[in-house]
């Protein structure tokens, strides 16, 4: 169909690419085993190459690196508006949890930037809830407790009520709270 011979035992196709966007179609996500192959002047360049790459249609999702410079490495890493930065692995199993120790997950998550709601690995405990009864455990300061605005003048100066002028209920926590019988 595309007039091309592929031998039986090829696992993947690779397509030298020389841009990104629209015209490209390859330079977009692919569920699939055709990549893209982009050569680069430098690390730099490639850096460059990686940003339009994920403005393009992947922001905040995940990217690979193989390198062994560290700082090229560190550069790279704290440059790329992603929440995934695998280094030196396969990206399939590697942003997946298999050969990276992130959490094992098949939906990972692009966070904010990428206009989801987390950038994790979306695991089991993303998907329950958990009812919170949370009691104070430490006192808020006096500011949060003297009358007016914060930006009131005499406040600013410290000019607050003292705390101690104001009556707090101190309230305990229910028996069962605090030690429940085991088994």
């Amino acid at each position: 169909m595309a007039g091309i011979q592929v031998p039986a035992t090829a696992r993947i196709l690779v397509a030298r690419l020389e841009k990104v966007g629209r015209d490209e179609l390859l330079s977009a996500e692919k569920l699939t085993t055709v990549l893209g192959w982009y050569e680069a002047d430098g690390w730099e360049a490639g850096c460059e190459r990686c940003i339009e790459l994920i403005n393009y249609g992947g922001r905040g999702h995940s990217l690979v690196i193989h390198a062994q410079d560290q700082d090229v490495i560190m550069r790279f890493g704290l440059e790329k508006p992603v929440f995934r930065i695998l280094v030196n692995t396969m990206g399939t199993l590697g942003a997946t949890g298999m050969t990276t120790g992130v959490m094992p997950s098949m939906t990972l998550g692009s966070g904010g930037i990428g206009g989801a709601i987390t950038g994790d690995n979306i695991t089991v405990h993303h998907l329950y809830n958990v009812k919170r009864l949370a009691y104070e455990i430490q006192p808020p300061p006096a500011a949060a407790l003297a009358p007016g605005s914060t930006d009131d003048p005499a406040q600013l100066r410290g000019e607050c009520t003292p705390r101690s002028t104001y009556r707090r209920r101190q309230l305990t926590p229910p028996q069962w709270l605090i030690s429940a019988p085991l088994g």
